[in-house]
């Protein structure tokens, strides 16, 4: 079985779950991870880590210096042992870190774009030119979205070098629930993610507010922590529903899950930020939507690749506050509407975003490289 190298700053953070997924489901190739530190072992068990923060620590701060000049002693001695046909680097600054092995090994590099990667820092001067470099010698790039690929466009990647793959999820996870209400006097509304700016939860929580001078048979869950925290409950104290809104810190996959299930709307209201940072196109939205979940969320990035329109949930504008608790009125008043958009969610999500059915069409990338 032919080998690939996954490639990524730091094997694995708690909210990399999407990384894993397609990990776990490559079957036609034999999958080598480099890093430069590790992390959550146990909760992202892999037999092929190569990591250079196991290295003695003189090692390790030689590699990480030279690493940056194309060195890359460790990664070359592991290769040799266990010779590689592709290298995939799971973020654009991966892909740049990346590109002096690439040469040295003469492999392809496929590198995917996922959000923060493209939109984030591409104001910064450096970074574009680095970005420049990695257009001009990557082989294949697939931005998480067909908004990120035109941003990726913009900045000079070569559009013949580009594919949409959309991110799948696990569907057994996210079980489909059919029957939501287990009180129809209650209506359980959740959002989940981390507390910055992009995330939009202010005016989520304004929208909640707005709704809640109308519908006394709300409640608002907030799953999700990060540097934003302490204004979140600040402003749900000043707008005196602290009784109804819990915040419920992070919970992992299973517990999302679980909380996604029982929840009768998800809402995310994400804006742009002020640095320009940007969604890719958000994986919670899938997995509301797999669980049958009506969504409420904004026109922002790819979301509306995600949420259609009318169709599996509604969109208000970036920060209209306004809007989204109109919208907001809307399914909470409609037992019917909210069946109807988590009927056609799921079956969006099957269609779209099924980890199985995408990581055969990665596979079948990796193989018109590698065989061209």
């Amino acid at each position: 079985m032919d080998r690939i190298a996954f490639a990524l700053n730091s094997y694995l953070g708690p909210s990399k779950v999407f990384i894993y997924e397609t990990l776990r489901n490559i079957k036609s190739f034999e999958v080598m991870v480099l890093t430069q530190k590790t992390g959550n072992l146990e909760q992202f068990p892999h037999p092929y880590i190569f990591s250079t923060s196991d290295l003695p620590l003189h090692q390790r701060l030689s590699e990480n210096l030279t690493n940056y000049f194309g060195r890359f002693a460790y990664f070359k001695k592991i290769i040799k042992e266990y010779p590689i046909k592709l290298i995939h680097a799971q973020f654009a600054w991966d892909g740049i870190y990346m590109l002096p092995l690439k040469r040295y090994l003469k492999l392809p590099l496929v590198t995917t774009f996922r959000g923060l990667d493209i939109y984030g820092y591409s104001s910064n001067p450096i970074y574009r030119n680095q970005l420049k470099r990695l257009f001009a010698e990557g082989d294949l790039f697939l931005p998480v979205s067909k908004k990120l690929a035109e941003r990726a466009i913009s900045l000079g990647c070569p559009e013949n070098k580009i594919i949409v793959l959309y991110g799948g999820i696990d569907l057994d996870k996210f079980k489909y629930i059919a029957s939501r209400p287990k009180d129809k006097n209650k209506i359980n509304i959740l959002m989940c993610g981390r507390f910055v700016e992009k995330k939009g939860f202010a005016y989520g929580i304004k929208a909640f507010a707005q709704s809640l001078n109308r519908h006394k048979n709300i409640s608002l869950r907030i799953i999700g922590s990060g540097p934003l925290k302490r204004n979140l409950i600040k402003l749900v104290k000043n707008l005196g529903i602290e009784r109804f809104v819990t915040f419920e810190g992070d919970k992992n996959h299973q517990e999302v899950a679980k909380a996604l299930q029982e929840a009768d709307i998800f809402m995310m209201s994400y804006v742009t930020a002020r640095d320009g940072s940007q969604e890719g196109i958000p994986n919670v939205l899938k997995e509301a939507q797999a669980t049958g979940l009506p969504t409420l969320s904004t026109h922002h990035a790819g979301v509306p690749e995600v949420v259609l329109d009318g169709e599996t949930g509604f969109l208000a504008e970036e920060k209209d506050v306004e809007s989204l608790s109109q919208k907001l009125n809307l399914l909470i008043g409609n037992q019917k509407l909210r069946a109807d958009f988590g009927k056609r969610g799921r079956k969006w999500a099957e269609e779209r975003f099924d980890v199985v059915t995408q990581t055969r069409k990665l596979e079948d990338n990796y193989k018109k490289l590698i065989s061209p």
